[in-house]
């Protein structure tokens, strides 16, 4: 399955109802029948509380104060779930950019979303990768909007979560030099760790983790993650065991025993009847019983209604 930036290359998933007008255009919905977890969730570490209180379980939401947004795409949130980043269109001349909001307890809306000036350009600015401090900002930027004319991987820190990013900077990363080769999807894994995909053809594609041995360093060395299957967006749990993906079977997840073991087949964890339509990389809390996503809606083209989604599983 191929993934390209406003546009995913797969069937359709299965029409599905909505009970209120805005998960209806944001494509998510009150499962008609009992929808019953998932075994495969048992292999996820023990919660202490749930990350987001109150939140109902396989019930998609608008995430407060931004899922009303008509064209955000590829969440991430800070580990504290305070502070989230996406991509927002803001009108042709500069497509999509980097957009921030905080709040400043779970239980409430986000405020309003500004712009992030350290990392606005004439690009096509997209999928956004937060750490979990909220300090460090590592984004995809090409000339086009589906994020494959000369792509860059980008980079802006803040001292503290009070301060404005500063002006981004390019983000080498190990044995990646060929021109032709794309980055794709980063996400932090911690502070020494970075997680993306390797796209080295329109057939060949790879997720890989770059490693650096202290935060702020230069990235030094790269490995292969060993999944099955390489061309979801993949969400890859801290200690590298599960991966989370957002296709047309729903949200599925992949593991494996051990850093030593290869990952298994995936498995939908919840339904594409449940979750609805999935556009774009998905992001989890720290406790994966919560994920964040962009849903294209039912009807019409991505560009006409992404919403910012989340749902408790």
């Amino acid at each position: 399955m191929k993934h390209v930036f406003g546009k995913r290359l797969a069937p359709a998933v299965l029409p599905v109802a909505a009970s209120a007008l805005l998960l209806a255009a944001a494509g998510g919905l009150r499962a008609q029948e009992p929808v019953v977890e998932s075994p495969a969730l048992a292999v996820r570490p023990p919660r202490q509380r749930p990350s987001v209180p109150g939140l109902p379980r396989l019930e998609p939401q608008p995430v407060p104060g931004v899922g009303e947004l008509r064209r955000a795409f590829s969440p991430c949130l800070s580990a504290d779930l305070k502070t989230i980043v996406f991509a927002n269109w803001f009108s042709r001349k500069t497509e999509y950019d980097l957009y921030i909001a905080t709040r400043e307890k779970i239980d409430v809306p986000f405020g309003p979303a500004e712009l992030i000036k350290g990392a606005a350009t004439p690009r096509t600015d997209a999928y956004p990768a937060l750490s979990a401090d909220g300090l460090e900002l590592v984004y995809l930027s090409a000339d086009d909007a589906h994020l494959e004319k000369t792509p860059k991987l980008l980079r802006s820190t803040r001292p503290d979560v009070n301060s404005p990013f500063s002006q981004a900077e390019e983000l080498p990363l190990p044995l990646i030099g060929a021109s032709r080769w794309r980055i794709s999807n980063p996400q932090f894994l911690d502070k020494r760790r970075l997680k993306f995909c390797l796209i080295q053809s329109a057939e060949t594609r790879s997720v890989r983790i770059a490693s650096r041995s202290k935060e702020h360093s230069p990235f030094k060395s790269l490995e292969l993650l060993p999944l099955e299957n390489h061309w979801p967006l993949w969400w890859v749990s801290a200690d590298g065991l599960r991966a989370y993906t957002g296709i047309d079977e729903g949200i599925c997840l992949a593991n494996r025993n051990s850093t030593a073991d290869e990952f298994g087949p995936m498995e939908a964890v919840v339904p594409a009847k449940v979750v609805g339509k999935i556009d774009g990389p998905i992001w989890l809390a720290p406790q994966e019983d919560v994920a964040f996503y962009c849903s294209p809606g039912e009807q019409g083209s991505p560009d006409a209604g992404r919403h910012l989604m989340m749902v408790g599983f």
